[in-house]
């Protein structure tokens, strides 16, 4: 379904237009689906993440048929959502606060610095 996003290159998967294509298509799996309450859980810091649960939640304004039925075409803004988010769980969330970092030593700094000389290196 998605081959014509797909097929091309590895920047343009990591688009925000294509995620936010794979939302509305889970959208309406989860609208067909009979499934009303959901836990989505959250790995990593997300990208986009208020506008992939923004496209979850709002209608598609274009008609589309039904993916079951042939001849009925689906007016999302008559229909209401049948499921809903009962819980976020975010497993790795980002720190808010100042973390610490390691300081190098002397002798690191040094060895980095000529292996960076050697090997022509930018930071």
């Amino acid at each position: 379904m998605f081959s014509k996003f797909f097929n091309k290159g590895k920047s343009f998967i990591k688009n925000k237009s294509t995620y936010l294509v794979a939302a509305g298509f889970l959208r309406k799996i989860l609208m067909y689906s009979s499934l009303e309450q959901l836990i989505l859980i959250v790995k990593r810091t997300p990208m986009y993440l208020q506008e992939i649960l923004s496209a979850i939640n709002s209608p598609v304004i274009a008609l589309y048929g039904h993916p079951f039925k042939s001849s009925i075409t689906i007016d999302e803004s008559k229909i209401s959502n049948n499921f809903y988010f009962n819980m976020f769980i975010f497993l790795n969330s980002r720190p808010y606060s100042f973390m610490k970092t390691r300081k190098r030593g002397r002798i690191k700094r040094k060895i980095t610095k000529r292996i960076v000389k050697i090997n022509k290196l930018l930071d």
